[in-house]
């Protein structure tokens, strides 16, 4: 019993010690970054990129302090509550998926989110964070939501017309409305009645901004910058300006800086506005750089903006000096594939071997304590997929666009073994001691494990996926192409008959096979009306005709996979961006929730592993359903381990880029 109690205590206490530590890699965006804001108060900027990323940068500091995966979708823009830890996300495919959801930067929780019909014209917080506000492209533009529960509420009692963008005094008794048609408008947001009649201004205009007086705006419309009088509608000033593509305004300041473009060339020019009222001009810099269509923030005389490979950058408008922010350090990861004791890495340039003996399938995954890593240039030169043989050997072979190639991994040796492809492989698997190989021009062969000798091969246009099946048979997913309507196909190794396998799907992108239970699991495309959707099927009975279709993903998920657990009868799937689903006898379970979006899966006795979309490799222990930790490779040849109970495994050249937080 006494040592049961200690036992308690000690992992109480250990975790007590990871709920109050986040440990974060200092790396930027892997993909262009659509969306910035800035918390003044706080001095933390935000930056959203194409993958559904948010991350919160300290300004203090220049690092990283927080990554927050809102969505899978791209972030399209950020609002900053002034008055709360809490930001608004828009996150959409540009199609018929739009979603505003509200987030806990500090402790990275979801509040509440709302689906929208379409891309909101503008959305903001109020100035003490009792409202947000975004505008629908409607006569009834304008809604409003409380921003601590979400629900919405009625303010305005009339017609607005379309409005393109708002503002809130900061008692935030009255709001400013601008329409594109050229109106000025005021509420009152006690009585939701129009204050006075609209006033007639310059209508079309983009990048508006209140000015920091409240007495003035700002917008671009046909080669001119203008400012207006907001009582009046009248024009106060203009400043001459072909093609101005970003405005911001510097709330501590009250600075407004713009970047146009002239014969190809930036310009970043700040201006403030005098007392008479008129613009004039501060500084005007040349950038040799172009920024991205997240736009520009701008802060206590520092503005942020980012280049199309997601790195950020920093001018200051005092030096006029324009420096890297921040960029991505870690390796692009293509592949990874595992035996005892050892997992192999595929970047484009290089070939990592990590050993371990946490590579060894026990359950007891938290006791490992070492790791040895060696890197090794990839001779295959570009994106590379990894398979192993039934004798714990790798074996490379090529992604790319050229002809494929089928390699031993033998970095201290000569190759033993080679097979070359007429066309760029789609996949290669080991089944049965031979390899599967799929081509992209759906030839799909088997190869003797030993010799690269092909012992057999069919070819059909559109397959996509392969897998071997009872009597070593093919089955094989395809699109509806051709004579032949069914996405799937069961291939007869011995006469090479082709039989369809009855199905609803357009197109089966993935297949394996459960030889315990004789059944054949799928993932495809299943269109229903205008919708469609991602599916995971199963196949069972004599010709697999007895179809049933146990997730599905309302929407297109192309990078989704499974793999089955051949030893237990589990299907683990990534399905959906939403993590890790376990299918078993008694349903589906969901393992622990990682930080990453798990993409490719990989399973090696008891320990999945998933190779996430950020490049990242993320270890499940099957048995309890928890993660046991996140690797991370990085350009300069670093490489990070970070355990559960936050235990860090890094080389020396890594170290600097592993940051240690409380919460």
């Amino acid at each position: 019993m006494r040592k049961l109690i200690i036992l308690f205590i000690t992992f109480f206490l250990t975790m007590q010690i990871n709920a109050a530590e986040r440990i974060l890699i200092n790396s930027g965006h892997s993909s262009s970054v659509e969306a910035l804001a800035l918390d003044n108060y706080n001095q933390k900027l935000f930056s959203g990129d194409d993958n559904g990323t948010v991350k919160i940068w300290d300004l203090y500091k220049n690092q990283l302090s927080m990554n927050l995966q809102v969505s899978h979708l791209p972030v399209k823009a950020i609002a900053v509550n002034p008055a709360d830890t809490t930001i608004a996300v828009l996150t959409t495919d540009s199609l018929s998926n739009f979603k505003l959801s509200v987030w806990n930067w500090k402790t990275g929780k979801k509040l509440f989110s709302h689906r929208l019909s379409e891309m909101p014209l503008f959305f903001r917080y109020s100035p003490k964070g009792t409202y947000l506000v975004y505008g629908k492209p409607s006569w009834d533009s304008v809604t409003f939501l409380d921003a601590k529960k979400g629900y919405r509420k009625q303010m305005l009692t009339g017609g607005t017309g379309i409005v393109s963008t708002s503002f809130i005094s900061s008692s935030e008794k009255t709001i400013l409305l601008y329409t594109p048609s050229g109106t000025i408008q005021y509420w009152d947001l006690k009585t939701g009645k129009s204050k006075i009649h609209p006033i007639r201004t310059i209508g079309s205009l983009s990048s508006v901004h209140i000015l920091k007086n409240g007495k003035y705006m700002s917008g671009y419309y046909d080669g001119l910058y203008y400012l207006i009088n907001l009582v009046s509608g009248q024009v106060q000033d203009t400043i001459p300006l072909n093609n101005v593509e970003y405005a911001a305004l510097d709330s501590a300041t009250g600075d407004i800086a713009l970047v146009s473009k002239k014969e190809g060339t930036y310009y970043l020019s700040i201006y403030a506005v005098s007392d008479s009222p008129a613009f004039y001009l501060i500084k005007s810099i040349k950038l040799t750089l172009a920024p991205s269509q997240s736009g520009i923030t701008f802060s206590n005389g520092c503005i942020y903006f980012s280049l199309k490979d997601g790195s950020l950058y920093k001018t200051t408008v005092q030096t006029g000096r324009t420096a890297l922010f921040s960029k991505n350090i870690l390796q692009t990861i293509s592949d990874i594939g595992i035996i005892q004791g050892a997992m192999l890495i595929a970047t484009k340039e290089n070939i990592v071997k990590v050993e371990s003996e946490l590579f060894n399938g026990s359950t007891d995954t938290q006791s490992f304590n070492r790791f040895s890593v060696s890197s090794f240039q990839n001779s295959l030169n570009g994106p590379t997929g990894i398979v192993t043989s039934h004798d714990n050997s790798f074996f490379l072979y090529s992604k790319g666009t050229t002809p494929g190639v089928l390699e031993k991994f033998s970095p201290y040796g000569d190759i033993k073994f080679s097979s070359n492809f007429s066309s760029p492989l789609i996949s290669i698997q080991n089944i049965d001691n031979t390899f599967l190989s799929l081509e992209n021009n759906g030839r799909c062969s088997i190869i003797d494990e030993d010799t690269g000798n092909t012992l057999f091969s069919y070819t059909s246009y559109g397959i996509q996926s392969v897998t071997r099946i009872f009597n070593g048979n093919i089955v094989a997913g395809r699109t509806q192409t051709g004579l032949i309507k069914d996405p799937l196909l069961k291939i007869n190794i011995k006469t090479e008959e082709v039989v369809p396998i009855r199905d609803t799907n357009i197109l089966s992108f993935m297949v394996g096979y459960d030889p315990v239970t004789r059944t054949l699991y799928s993932l495809g495309f299943e269109q229903k009306g205008d919708s469609l959707k991602t599916v995971l099927k199963s196949h069972r009975g004599s010709s697999l005709e007895i179809t049933r279709t146990l997730l599905t993903y309302p929407g297109e998920d192309s990078a989704a996979s499974f793999i089955v657990d051949k030893n237990k009868s589990r299907v683990f799937t990534s399905l959906g961006f939403g993590g890790i689903s376990m299918l078993s006898w008694n349903g589906f379970t969901s393992l622990e929730s990682s930080s990453h979006i798990p993409r490719k899966l990989h399973l090696y006795k008891n320990i999945l592993f998933s190779v996430n979309s950020d490049s990242s490799v993320t270890l499940w222990d099957t048995t309890r359903g928890t993660i046991i930790m996140d690797m991370y490779l990085l350009k300069n040849g670093g490489w990070v381990a970070i355990r559960k109970d936050g235990k860090v495994f890094a080389s020396s050249n890594a170290k600097p880029a592993v940051i240690r937080l409380k919460n």
